[in-house]
């Protein structure tokens, strides 16, 4: 007897997860700006378009490498694949939808969509995996990213755990895991955390639609760095005492603890209530925060130096590692050396 091959029906995929017509679609771009500062998907919604920096060449330069970077990966991780061309993000999306139908072993560089929860973007590589099936048949596909960076971060992780998400609702079936790669090439595996995703993009949505959201002081990178500084400055905010970074903005804001100003009048005790922060951390929040708060500065102690005939000062300037046929190199252009003898 003849075995009759079902034909997936890649129309009906395609019409469901292009259902609906959203006001706002989340991106994984999104999700790692938000990882970076909530602050950042406010400002690219709301923000004043022309308190954004300007493009300069290094982040241009940056943007390119990272291009650059996930050609050499793809290309040596699976030679002599060639990419799939398209016109646009829904042209690819359904020839996305047909490759993945006829099991093609790996996809690089297409369009996902799943609107009914509004959620689209372009991931790195889909690559095609046996044990589990989906609605195209006895296999499935897992995410794998492309990362510049040599550590992975949060930021990454969640970017691709997005993608992950996205794919589940496309195959029927959401992998338990999904992969990083670094600048080395090196592919790291990581647990699927759905229900820490869902929160951030519920939160993503609701500033979308309006909910404010408060600077921190060098919490957001390019375009928004300079406006989130001044707008933190100017409110006073309690993350531009040294060390409260997002993570303890976030407890002392449970606290009511909002400025500069409600960090200095807070007591020690009330401080170190706190989880995580402990007399030594506590002290240094206080001091600085007073200083801050009063525009004098507090002396803690005195600074010696041994005295020495001889006494030598060294610094370097050098580049980020740049993408060259060799790979990726550093480069320092500049040491510099004052040597001063007898004073």
């Amino acid at each position: 007897m003849r075995m009759v091959v079902k034909r997936v029906n890649v129309d009906g995929i395609y019409n469901k997860c292009l259902s609906g017509n959203p006001k706002d679609v989340i991106t994984a771009r999104i999700v790692y700006d938000y990882c970076i500062s909530p602050f950042m998907v406010y400002c690219n919604k709301f923000g004043p378009g022309e308190k954004k920096d300007p493009e300069n060449e290094y982040t241009n330069l940056l943007f390119e490498q990272g291009k650059a970077h996930e050609k050499q990966v793809i290309e040596s991780n699976y030679p002599g694949l060639k990419p799939i061309k398209y016109t646009s993000l829904r042209e690819g999306f359904n020839v996305l939808l047909e490759a993945m139908a006829q099991g093609v072993r790996v996809v690089t560089e297409m369009p996902v969509f799943y609107l009914p929860e509004a959620l689209a973007g372009v991931v790195d590589i889909l690559e095609k995996k046996r044990g589990q099936n989906s609605i195209f048949g006895s296999y499935h596909y897992v995410v794998k990213e492309i990362k510049l960076a040599k550590n992975i971060r949060r930021e990454h992780i969640h970017q691709a755990a997005f993608y992950n998400y996205v794919l589940g609702k496309i195959q029927g079936y959401t992998p338990l895991k999904f992969y990083v790669i670094n600048r080395d090439g090196e592919e790291t595996e990581q647990d699927f955390n759905g229900a820490e995703l869902l929160e951030m993009i519920e939160d993503i949505k609701e500033i979308l639609q309006g909910k404010k959201v408060q600077p921190t002081f060098k919490a957001c990178v390019w375009p928004w760095e300079t406006y989130n500084n001044e707008e933190a400055i100017k409110t006073r905010d309690v993350s531009l005492v040294t060390g409260v970074g997002p993570s303890y903005k976030r407890r002392l804001n449970a606290r009511n603890i909002h400025t500069v100003e409600h960090l200095a009048k807070t007591r020690m005790q009330q401080l170190t209530a706190i989880e995580g922060i402990g007399e030594k951390t506590a002290t240094k929040f206080h001091n600085n925060s007073a200083a801050l708060a009063s525009g004098k500065h507090i002396r803690l102690g005195c600074c010696s130096f041994p005295k020495k005939k001889t006494e030598m000062f060294l610094d370097l300037e050098g580049t980020g590692e740049q993408v060259q046929e060799e790979g990726l190199v550093a480069i320092d252009y500049l040491i510099g050396l004052l040597v001063r003898s007898n004073g």
